[in-house]
């Protein structure tokens, strides 16, 4: 009887032990999104107790996950929005492209910003704090937002603008930004007449009132290789279009002086047909970028006055001794 009894305890003991062991079943968590898709292929977020928190409406949800941020990115396309192509000359010119534009939505599907981005980034701030930087573009302005402990706060908006001053002759140069890494894209008008779209990667310059002064190719790339400048009048007809860059030093008396450089071979933006690519080296051209000098291999792109005396070496690359008024032009 005594076994019998000892039996019966031992097994009651391990049925509790047992019991104890078992797992304990959490509480649903709202944290947990799901992605979800319509019968007509379109997509949006719920929570686990099944509540819809983004409609379904978006053409893509994927998921962020990475060092810095985790999130959802909803991609919808609606309509079209500015775009800049290339031609084969690398000219640059106005074009549409989709609208295609992300919202950028936090682990519990909430929206980080109430913006939809064309492009941006999410990075660690550059003092490697734990703040994080949310840059981006939308409809041509260009963002940035501060985030920390989970909130995000604007810093910086750079809408499209217009700007112009006595020493642009009338001209207003206009801004558009198309991608956050790119920076704005330039273009020129006078009055109501747009000469150019705002689709330069460089500042347009206007050293005279008939002259205007731009890059095609890719500015923003690593060096002149990349680009060349030309020289057009006050409707946008080229004059030059043959160096990688040119500039104009205008003085108090009206008279200027021109400085140009080629980069010679290695220069990677297409001429017109019928042109010829000048040798490495540097010139002193007119407004007009007719070279007025022999090819020198260096030369200053500005100077404080005719009065100056520029030391370099000529095309053979002897010595020599340059005084600036002997190229010095009335417009």
């Amino acid at each position: 009887m005594k076994k019998l009894i000892a039996l019966i305890l031992s097994l009651l003991l391990l049925c509790s032990c047992v019991a104890e062991e078992e797992p304990v079943v959490e509480e649903p968590s709202e944290k947990r999104i799901e992605i979800t898709e319509s019968e007509d292929g379109k997509f949006g977020l719920r929570n686990e107790k099944g509540e819809i928190i983004l409609e379904e409406i978006y053409d893509s949800i994927k998921i962020l996950k990475s060092p810095v941020f985790c999130g959802f990115e909803a991609e919808i396309t609606e309509g079209k929005k500015p775009a800049v192509e290339y031609d084969e000359y690398m000219t640059p010119y106005l074009s549409e492209t989709e609208n295609t534009k992300k919202l950028v939505l936090d682990e519990s599907g909430k929206p980080i910003v109430d913006l939809f981005f064309e492009e941006y980034i999410i990075e660690t701030a550059p003092d490697g704090g734990e703040e994080l930087w949310l840059s981006g573009v939308a409809d041509g302005t260009d963002y940035r937002f501060i985030g920390k402990n989970g909130e995000f706060k604007l810093d910086v908006e750079e809408k499209p603008r217009s700007f112009g001053d006595e020493n642009n002759f009338g001209y207003t140069i206009n801004t558009y930004n198309y991608f956050w890494y790119a920076g704005c894209g330039f273009g020129i008008s006078f009055g109501d007449k747009v000469i150019f779209e705002p689709v330069y990667e460089s500042i347009i310059k206007v050293p005279f009132g008939d002259r205007i002064l731009l890059y095609d190719g890719k500015f923003a790339a690593a060096g002149p290789e990349c680009r060349i400048q030309k020289i057009t009048d006050q409707d946008g007809n080229i004059i030059s279009r043959v160096f990688n860059d040119i500039n104009f030093t205008v003085f108090e008396d009206g008279t200027y002086i021109g400085v140009a450089y080629s980069i010679g071979d290695d220069c990677e933006v297409p001429l017109y047909e019928g042109e010829e690519r000048l040798p490495k080296g540097y010139w002193f051209v007119d407004k007009n970028g007719k070279i007025i000098s022999e090819r020198f291999e260096e030369l200053p792109f500005s100077v404080n006055g005719p009065d100056e005396i520029i030391e370099t070496f000529d095309e053979k690359g002897e010595p020599i001794i340059i005084p600036v008024k002997d190229y010095v032009l009335k417009e």
